[in-house]
């Protein structure tokens, strides 16, 4: 899910929450009396007069299809992010062609990181957005005089990484975390 769907989210939640509350603390106050001059019967004549007009079968139906397209597109944003396809590794002049499992690669490079000693911990995983692969990988240093190492190693693996896959347009991104402290992150893009 992207951030824009998250925030999304939470403005509507934010929203429809404050909208029910308001709606119930009403009605539980509506009929008890504790507010003078509430009416006894709330009528709309404004809206059965508009009924009768012609435009009002237009808005309607505007409406509805205002609601479904949100609707539609709000469904599409929260769909999971795709899996990685393999990358393949192929030269036009070579005959065959070479599989990659962009799982694997992302384990792998977790891994060659997890055995630094400055790395306590290294998980990878991939997702696909937007037609790109991008491999993600969240580390944990052990303490923060060493994120400058850290960082540096983050760099090597993922330039092995570059050099790895080829032309194949993958993208890395690394979250450094300390242990104990705020997260850093760092995004590459080759």
């Amino acid at each position: 899910m992207t951030r824009t769907a998250i925030t999304l989210d939470r403005v509507v939640v934010l929203v429809v929450g404050a909208v029910l509350v308001v709606v119930g603390v009403g009605a539980l106050i509506w009929r008890t009396g504790l507010i003078e001059g509430l009416p006894q019967l709330i009528t709309a004549p404004a809206l059965v007069n508009a009924i009768d007009t012609p435009w009002w079968r237009w808005a309607v139906a505007g409406t509805g299809l205002l609601c479904v397209a949100v609707a539609m597109r709000w469904i599409l944003a929260h769909l999971p992010a795709r899996r990685a396809t393999p990358i393949r590794l192929h030269d036009a002049a070579e005959a065959g062609t070479i599989s990659i499992n962009p799982a694997a690669l992302a384990n792998a490079t977790a891994d060659a990181l997890q055995r630094h000693p400055a790395v306590r911990s290294a998980k990878g995983k991939v997702v696909t957005e937007r037609g790109t692969r991008i491999i993600e990988i969240a580390v944990t240093a052990h303490h923060p005089d060493e994120l400058a190492t850290v960082v540096a190693v983050v760099d090597n693996t993922c330039a092995h990484l570059a050099q790895a896959t080829g032309d194949v347009p993958i993208r890395v991104r690394s979250s450094l975390h300390i242990k104990g402290g705020r997260e850093l992150t760092r995004a590459r893009l080759r």
